[in-house]
């Protein structure tokens, strides 16, 4: 019984090896012979034919191949799927690959899948390179105040500033200047007083507002039309509602003495959410 069941066992894998090996030479005959017919026709889009381990026919193409458009790629491979129907057809194009199969409802060769085995890597978009002045756009601020009493007496002041923005538009650094006025309507004398100042402002930013309060100081010397000049330090809080080009300011300027002014900044290179 033993030796009848190894003598089974024998047949058995001589069959399986013999089986293995007609099948391994019908295979590469019908290679062959793909090779010699349909695919000759194309020797200049292919140089290479060969099946991988799985049985997957394989075509390394040429240049003249990854030259053609979508619809001439399809047209030839309308003809060699025709003849090669017994697989999916994976085309090298260096590191690229492209998937091809047989569509028989419509006849017709279709490209499943393309990939690259050496992707190029993602490139991060990069903002242009900002400018110095972009970086720290300049502003200029006009503004003024003026207050009459019942007894006519009568003060004004005119101030400029212009300068940059620093820490991402959160702080400005300033030069001022300020001509200030004051006298009585029915007398002709009137003191003058020019100030020239030195200042910086920091604004806090408020959650989905426009507004941006502000507190700061400045240093200025004063000249006073008669008089001596005079270091005058003053504190400077106010709020910013930015608006157009600049922004509409409302501020106020404690020292020797106070004042409320408003006035308009304008910053040519305003940034949207500044």
């Amino acid at each position: 019984m033993i030796i009848q069941m190894k003598k089974i066992s024998i047949v058995l894998f001589i069959i399986l090896v013999g089986s293995q090996f007609i099948f391994g030479q019908d295979r590469n005959a019908r290679l062959e012979s793909f090779k010699s017919g349909a695919l000759a026709n194309y020797r200049e889009y292919f140089l290479a034919a060969g099946l991988d381990e799985k049985d997957q026919l394989r075509l390394t193409a040429s240049g003249s191949y990854d030259r053609l458009a979508m619809s001439g790629k399809t047209d030839i491979m309308n003809i060699l799927l025709r003849s090669w129907q017994e697989s999916l057809v994976i085309v090298h194009l260096e590191s690229r690959r492209e998937l091809w199969g047989w569509n028989s409802e419509n006849g017709r060769a279709i490209q499943i899948d393309t990939w690259d085995l050496n992707p190029e890597p993602v490139a991060v978009a990069s903002e242009p390179a900002e400018t110095e002045i972009a970086k720290h756009p300049w502003f200029l601020y006009v503004g003024g105040a003026q207050q009459m009493d019942s007894n006519k007496n009568i003060s004004g002041a005119l101030n400029l500033r212009t300068g940059f923005f620093m820490l991402q538009n959160k702080m400005d650094l300033a030069v001022s200047l300020t001509e200030s006025l004051s006298g009585n309507l029915e007398d002709e004398s009137a003191s003058l007083t020019t100030s020239v100042g030195v200042g910086s402002k920091y604004y806090f930013r408020l959650t989905k507002s426009s507004l941006r309060p502000n507190l700061g100081a400045e240093l200025a010397v004063s000249l006073p039309s008669g008089g001596k000049a005079a270091f005058t330090p003053s504190m400077l809080a106010g709020v910013s509602w930015f608006v157009g080009p600049g922004c509409l300011d409302a501020g106020l300027r404690i020292g020797s003495s106070s004042m409320m002014m408003f006035g308009y900044t304008l910053i040519p290179k305003l940034k949207t959410g500044k």
